[in-house]
């Protein structure tokens, strides 16, 4: 835009009140011309890095490894069933026996 204002300065007739209007509009874009370039920068590096796919294939891999976890606490539940039937099987009367006790016990009390 700069190159075009002073192309336009050198090569065409314009009145001095557009001229100086033109010069103040070249002065401003002098002033922010690091800041375009900034601005540039970041977009560049906004193009390179792709954010959105790398989290869903985290996701993804999170997600494949829970279903992982929930599928080895499913077992482990199932064998602490059958554990916890095996115990009840061997203690048998075992808890009326207790409840028996702690009854006499009561009445002695």
């Amino acid at each position: 835009r700069i190159a075009d204002i002073e192309f336009k300065l050198w090569t065409d007739t314009i009145p001095l009140k557009e001229e100086k209007e033109l010069l103040k509009e070249i002065q401003e874009l002098k002033k922010n011309r690091p800041k375009v370039s900034q601005v540039k920068n970041l977009e560049a590096g906004l193009a390179t890095r792709d954010v959105g796919s790398s989290f869903k294939e985290q996701i993804g891999s999170i997600n494949e490894q829970m279903a992982l976890f929930r599928e080895g606490k499913k077992k482990v539940q199932e064998k602490m069933g059958a554990l916890m039937e095996g115990r009840k099987e061997q203690l048998g009367d075992l808890p009326q026996i207790i409840e028996q006790r702690d009854a006499i016990g009561k009445q002695i009390a």
